[in-house]
């Protein structure tokens, strides 16, 4: 499936309906944090319109490196579970 800018914008809108649903610390402190790569849909206006609105910060993607891609092998498997429940 070719991910375009309003299929990312669905995406984070069900991101942000999950963590206000199963995560409340963090929806009632309003700080949601995102980290995503540089890819056009993740760049779009539609979609910086929408983590603007929503007070939802993005991590800049550093650039490729093994040694700094670590969050793959580490961070974002414990966060997949803690995602589904």
């Amino acid at each position: 499936m070719t991910v375009n800018a309003d299929f990312y914008c669905y995406i984070l809108r069900r991101l942000r309906e999950n963590v206000r649903h199963k995560m409340q610390q963090k929806w009632q402190r309003q700080n949601l944090i995102i980290h995503q790569d540089n890819a056009p849909a993740d760049r779009s206006f539609i979609d910086s319109q929408f983590l603007a609105k929503n007070n939802m910060t993005v991590i800049p993607h550093p650039p490729y490196s093994p040694d700094l891609a670590t969050c793959d092998l580490f961070l974002f498997p414990k966060y997949n579970l803690r995602m589904k429940g």
